[in-house]
């Protein structure tokens, strides 16, 4: 892949120092916990079912419906979801038992289509002999599915990633390498991929690149260096064809760094050219797991933060980054416990919520999903969970403005399990 090295001057680079948005007595910025914290206890909200309420293949999250489980009886994690137009729901994830085949011998990959009505369309299981995972999913317009898949082989260990396309009823369509180790994929409005993935440019560091692919041929590709590491993590698809990446730098990539790594958003064009960039950080270190964008064109970037002067050793935020690159406003998850916020979504109705994990007062880790508030602040929060623990890295909004919650328990037969959560505010 050819690379357009990222040049980006005073003009569209920027950093904000987040010193300001931390109490030195440890607690949040004001108006940081917004008007509600996270549900007591690990049941989450009241009204929830009962175990004896949830069927067979679904359980009781302490939620106010069911979860659905993908589980094979061995280890099973899942780690995207996605809803289509008509919506059915997506999950990508991986397994070490037979979902949809004989296990290849390592960790699986798989993908499995749920419709709207909660009834399994089809699953699939791709393996070969060494570890593979399934991390991240794209659908595009024709029904075609668009995975990321990590290998994991050799000694010493390897990682080397993969784009494998499946059409609507699940069957393999393609399979290419990506270019470095890719972190993140969408479908543009065009229809058209864009990968995000880290590479070497010229240096023994890590460097952030982007590029888009169309009908399987690169179209054009840009890049993020400096001479420490620059780590990308998420993409969010612009109307105009355009796309948003954010990640975690080491080094001065849009301004000088004063911490042990800043967070980073920064805008691509529709061609590829860089339009403005963000970076911004305290002392500790700040990175962008997650993005959405509104029907305004603002950002909504999730992450966690270890900054000293926060309420716990590690916590997680969301910014809003304006459509000029700007930082609107960021604020720390008012509740302590929780250690992270993994990605984020937004509707047709531009309410937005993010998903992460916390601890309950027992010490169990839970699921957590969060409204985002208008004026900067983190609105109501629905924690659940079992008495084990569990995770949440991805949301998705189905059309009706439904919201899945897609994670990891150790689930009824000590898992792991993957789960799908559906939510409500």
């Amino acid at each position: 892949m050819g690379v357009l090295l990222l040049g980006l001057g005073s003009a569209c680079g920027a950093r904000t120092d987040l010193s300001s948005f931390f109490h030195e007595a440890g607690g949040p910025a004001d108006g940081a916990s917004g008007s509600g914290g996270a549900s007591e206890g690990s049941g989450g909200v009241g009204g929830g079912p009962t175990s004896a309420a949830c069927p067979a293949g679904t359980l009781d999250m302490g939620a106010p419906e069911c979860a659905r489980l993908v589980g094979s009886g061995d280890a099973d994690e899942i780690h995207d979801v996605a809803v289509d137009a008509a919506g059915n729901v997506y999950v990508a994830g991986s397994t070490l038992g037979a979902l949809a085949a004989p296990n290849a011998g390592g960790t699986d990959a798989f993908v499995q289509k749920v419709d709207a009505a909660g009834e399994l369309v089809w699953v699939r299981q791709l393996g070969t002999a060494d570890a593979e995972r399934a991390f991240r999913l794209a659908l595009g317009s024709g029904g075609q599915v668009f995975v990321l898949i990590a290998t994991e082989s050799g000694m010493p260990l390897q990682t080397t990633t993969r784009i494998v396309e499946l059409d609507a009823d699940g069957n393999e369509v393609s399979e290419a390498a990506t270019d470095g180790l890719a972190a993140d994929l969408v479908v543009d409005s065009f229809g058209d991929l864009i990968v995000a993935t880290t590479i070497h440019a010229g240096s023994t560091e890590l460097d952030a690149a982007v590029y888009k692919l169309s009908a399987g041929s690169t179209v054009w590709s840009n890049a993020f260096v400096t001479v420490q590491n620059d780590v990308p993590a998420a993409l969010a698809a612009l109307p105009d064809g355009g796309v948003l990446v954010g990640g975690v730098t080491d080094g001065a990539l849009f301004a000088e760094s004063a911490g042990a790594g800043d967070a980073f958003v920064a805008q691509l064009a529709s061609y590829g050219g860089a339009l403005w960039g963000l970076q911004f950080g305290g002392q500790g270190s700040e990175s962008v797991r997650g993005l959405a964008v509104d029907s305004q064109g603002n950002a909504y970037a999730v992450g966690s933060t270890d900054e000293p002067t926060a309420p716990a050793p590690t916590v997680g935020f969301v910014a809003e980054v304006d459509s000029t690159g700007g930082l609107a406003w960021f604020r720390i998850e008012g509740e302590p416990r929780t250690n992270g916020f993994w990605d984020v979504a937004a509707d047709a109705a531009d309410q937005v919520t993010a998903t992460g994990t916390t601890v309950d007062p027992l010490g169990d880790q839970d699921a957590l999903a969060r409204r985002i508030a208008r004026q900067a602040d983190l609105g109501a929060g629905l924690q659940f969970g079992t008495a084990g623990v569990d995770s949440a890295v991805g949301i998705a909004v189905a059309p009706d403005g439904a919201l899945f919650v897609a994670g990891t328990t150790q689930g009824p037969d000590g898992g792991p399990d993957g789960y799908v959560q559906r939510v409500a505010f």
